[in-house]
């Protein structure tokens, strides 16, 4: 229960100050707050009823129809009321008769009610203010909030659309190293192969080249050995027309003792061994002679099978250089395309998305 208490303002209004009465002296009524009154109160003021409880005469004053009216009891048309809720005024005034200031305690009250009510509605308007302007801070929170969500979702969708990406390069990385690997360990094999080719064509070029070589030696000194035959088969044929001619001259002489026939004869004989021997010698230097140039044609082939066996080998090995150098090239070109993949997956992996504003504090309650 809530008990108001006048007193300066009943000063001001004119009330007397009253001398302080023996506790024994006031009577406190069934309704009376826990702790009492004032020791000064003379009487208590219902303004809600506007009616007094006089504390000394333990009364109730009223007023009904332009007059007042004391009573031990409160009047019939207050029966209903809960005095113990009621409001209530402490009064210190002189003299037995409060109403006389009733228009005064009214209005005091009135305005104090009137304060209060003000001092309420102000209390109530300053609270309503705050609440719009939290509203409005709580709405604009709000749309910042969702702002901010957007821009939080949006930011989390280019994340995972740059993870996809990072993804999709590092695959594509993946790809083209694991790529240019098959190819370098590729061109590796192509070149250790061709490698192999050229160090076996070289092997065999010159296996053939010694062959060649050996064959053409072989071949010149058996052509070499033939004409050295063949000169000697001369020199033995001209030894022996030497030796005929000289025994035919030696029987000519000889037998032109005898009769100039036998000299004729004997010249005769040797004119047809002189010619014999000359044709024997002949014979022997025209077989010597194409022996010689079928063993030279033996030694130009074999040289020329050895060239042409060289050319070969040395045309393979140009071949097998140029795959070597494509080989190469393709390794190259597929590191630089794996690098090129590389800084390009950086580049995706580098651009930082943008970050996600922080969520808008909520208002103060």
């Amino acid at each position: 229960m809530k008990t108001k208490k006048i007193v300066a303002a009943l000063v001001v209004l004119t009330f007397a100050i009253i001398t302080t009465t023996p506790a024994n002296a006031v009577t406190t009524p069934p309704w009376a707050p826990a702790g009492g009154y004032n020791a000064k109160t003379t009487h208590v003021f219902l303004p809600d009823q506007n009616m007094y409880f006089d504390l000394k005469k333990n009364v109730y004053i009223y007023e009904e129809n332009g007059q007042w009216f004391n009573s031990p009891t409160p009047p019939q048309k207050f029966s209903e009321v809960d005095f113990n809720n009621a409001k209530q005024i402490e009064i210190e005034m002189k003299g037995e008769n409060p109403y006389t200031k009733n228009l005064e305690h009214r209005e005091a009250f009135n305005k104090q009610i009137k304060a209060e009510q003000d001092a309420y509605l102000k209390e109530q308007k300053q609270k309503l203010d705050e609440a719009e302007r939290l509203q409005k801070e709580a709405e604009k929170a709000q749309k910042e909030s969702e702002k901010a969500q957007k821009v939080v979702d949006k930011a989390q969708q280019e994340s995972e659309k740059a993870q996809e990406k990072a993804q999709t390069a590092q695959k594509e990385i993946d790809k083209v190293n694991e790529k240019a690997a098959q190819e370098a360990e590729k061109a590796r094999v192509n070149a250790e192969k061709a490698q192999q080719k050229i160090d076996a064509a070289n092997a065999k070029a010159q296996e053939k080249t010694d062959k060649a070589a050996q064959k053409a030696a072989k071949e010149a000194e058996k052509a070499q050995k033939l004409i050295d035959k063949a000169n000697a088969n001369t020199a033995k044929a001209e030894a022996k027309a030497q030796k005929e001619k000289e025994k035919a001259a030696a029987k000519a002489a000889k037998e032109a003792e005898k009769s100039q026939k036998s000299i004729d004869k004997a010249k005769a004989q040797a004119a047809k061994a002189e010619a014999k021997a000359q044709k024997e010698k002949a014979a022997a230097e025209k077989k010597a002679a194409k022996e010689a140039a079928a063993q030279q044609k033996q030694i130009d082939k074999a040289n020329k099978e050895a060239a042409k066996a060289e050319a070969k080998a040395q045309k393979e090995a140009k071949k097998l250089q140029k795959e070597v150098e494509k080989a190469q090239k393709n390794a190259d070109k597929a590191q630089k395309n794996a690098e090129k993949a590389q800084k390009k997956a950086n580049i995706i992996q580098n651009a930082t998305p943008p970050a996600a504003p922080q969520e808008a504090p909520a208002p103060n309650q």
